[in-house]
């Protein structure tokens, strides 16, 4: 799971953007099923002397929350657990400690492993 992190905010502090559609969509696209994500570590060496501080979180059909820090909350968790399979989860306003520029969204598609 810490190399899933890892790959997580290399796409995010590189701000890398995929193509989708012919158009271009800054952020990080990833499929995981409800457990990896729920168990999802949100900091990792690459940030370096940055801190997760603050992101949001969005699950279709759902209220957007607000968490501060690096770890899902418990209601956070509650709230994926809502998320179908097929749905797209976001992690969008995120902040670092000390860093200013925008940092592009996780965009995670729910999936089943079979």
């Amino acid at each position: 799971m810490k190399k899933l992190a890892l790959l997580v905010f290399l796409f995010i502090s590189a701000s890398v953007t995929t193509q989708n559609d012919k158009a271009q969509e800054p952020g990080c696209f990833l499929k995981l099923n409800k457990e990896s994500l729920i168990t999802l570590e949100l900091d990792c060496d690459v940030l370096k002397d940055r801190t997760l501080t603050f992101f949001k979180l969005k699950v279709p059909g759902q209220p957007t929350l607000s968490v501060k820090g690096s770890k899902f909350t418990n209601e956070a968790k509650a709230l994926i657990q809502k998320a179908k399979t097929g749905d797209k989860v976001i992690l969008f306003d995120i902040k670092l400690l000390d860093y200013k520029e925008d940092i592009a969204p996780i965009i995670i598609t729910l999936v089943e492993y079979h």
